[in-house]
């Protein structure tokens, strides 16, 4: 593989994610499946604090919403394929037993490999529209260029674009939970303003991006798990025990709908649907709650 001067790998990372696991890269050695993507993608979120990766399988399990058998069986591959370092000891408690250890690092200089055989090499420039490379990302979403310039025909011609969808509200759709979260992203003004001239698929693929969940704050770096996915479903986990939250809210952030869960019962109804939590839809949560564990009253 030949090796290509990119800036900030760290960054453009997910494109290498979407090519190794897209059919096109079928015959390349370094495919992987869209398990082993999603294991690989939260590997890398933990990289962001620590290069040192020390979460269990266990650990890494309840951050992906998969089966630990999955994160046993995806941890060497993704070593195999190169991808990620494992380092594996031995130590002694404080009772003096030995325990096992286990410290991953993620090979960027690999990653950077597989980067320039990505086709099209279509990454971020720096005068390119931020919001056009979300909607050039997204596929069936006119650039917003495109767009705009339909919309304002459609004005001055009194008819509605085909590209409009006349139920979304996009001022209700940017809640302030929303605005706050996109103001941490985007530091320019008039790329923030845009948030309100693009279509719901462009914003969904902005906010929903990874696999149709919201990361609000994550263990690593905020102590506390909040996700809503694409569906409207909240899960909050504070980091302790085994119970989490899955709630829902109205137009103004505030709760309608609580109840406390066990993240084993959760996992385990993933599984038997065939589904990841980014697909929990609200007939789903309703199901859920049945398996609802009531708050100790001490």
């Amino acid at each position: 593989m030949k090796k290509q001067e990119t800036k900030g790998i760290k960054t453009t990372y997910s494109d290498v994610l979407y090519w190794s696991m897209s059919p096109m890269s079928k015959d390349k050695k370094y495919h992987i499946t869209r398990v082993h993507e999603s294991v690989l993608r939260k590997l890398i979120h933990y990289d962001k604090s620590n290069i040192k990766i020390t979460y269990s399988n266990k650990w890494i399990s309840k951050h992906t919403f998969l089966d630990i058998t999955q994160i046993e069986k995806s941890i060497p591959h993704l070593e195999k394929k190169n991808y990620i370092n494992c380092i594996t000891f031995s130590k002694k408690n404080k009772n003096g037993e030995l325990i096992k250890r286990r410290i991953i690092n993620i090979n960027w200089n690999f990653i950077q490999e597989v980067l320039s055989e990505v086709p099209k090499l279509e990454f971020i420039e720096k005068d390119t529209d931020f919001f056009e490379q979300i909607s050039n990302e997204s596929d069936g979403i006119i650039e917003v260029n495109q767009e705009d310039n339909l919309k304002k025909e459609s004005l001055e011609k009194g008819v509605e674009t085909t590209s409009t969808n006349i139920d979304f509200n996009v001022h209700e759709y940017l809640t302030k939970r929303k605005l706050e979260f996109a103001k941490q992203l985007i530091s320019d003004d008039s790329e923030f303003e845009a948030l309100y001239t693009v279509d719901k698929k462009a914003l969904d693929k902005f906010f929903y991006y990874n696999e149709n969940i919201w990361e609000i704050k994550t263990l690593e770096f905020d102590n506390e798990d909040l996700f809503e996915n694409i569906h409207g479903v909240n899960l909050s986990y504070s980091g302790l025990g085994t119970q989490l939250k899955l709630f829902t809210i109205d137009k103004n952030d505030a709760v309608t709908d609580l109840f406390q869960l066990n993240c084993y019962d959760l996992n385990e109804y993933l599984k038997i649907k065939k589904i990841k939590f980014g697909d929990v839809t609200l007939d789903n949560y309703e199901t859920l709650k049945q398996f609802e564990k009531k708050q100790l009253n001490i």
